[in-house]
């Protein structure tokens, strides 16, 4: 399985909706598609992993530099939503608290998350485009 990025403009945010796997040869091209986005709409990015059915230690360092690149350039990203399988790569990473889910939209982190949909991220509506990494795999943005 590939990787598909699924990107929703907001006002304040972006939300991004990573799935498929994200392994050793597929990090760099997250990590490029979404320092593409930050370039393209915005550097504060939420990420909805609920449908990564895969992901290894080169994927959460993906993450955690593109979390850095987004800081350095006023913005933020946080995780609003992950599978099994990105919990488990975080929790044997010991990186929980480096990697907390939270939605910002949200008062308080100890309520539930809520059902993310395009309104719900203040989506302006607007085509989405298709890049193709260096990998030769298609991503949809």
């Amino acid at each position: 399985m590939g990787l598909t990025l699924s990107v929703h403009p907001g006002d304040r945010y972006t939300v991004v909706r990573v799935g498929g796997e994200i392994d050793l040869c597929l990090a760099d091209p997250l990590q490029e598609g979404l320092l593409r986005i930050m370039r393209m709409h915005s550097t504060r990015l939420l990420l909805d992993l609920s449908a990564v059915s895969f992901m290894d230690c080169a994927g959460l360092q993906a993450l955690g530099l593109t979390g850095r690149r987004a800081e350095l350039r006023g913005g933020s990203m946080h995780l609003i939503a992950i599978s099994p399988a990105v919990r488990r790569i975080i929790d044997l990473t010991g990186q929980r608290n480096v990697f907390p889910v939270h939605d910002p939209r949200q008062p308080h982190p100890s309520e539930p998350p809520v059902a993310l949909t395009p309104e719900s991220a203040g989506h302006r509506g607007g085509g989405n485009d298709t890049w193709t990494p260096p990998t030769g795999r298609q991503l949809a943005t």
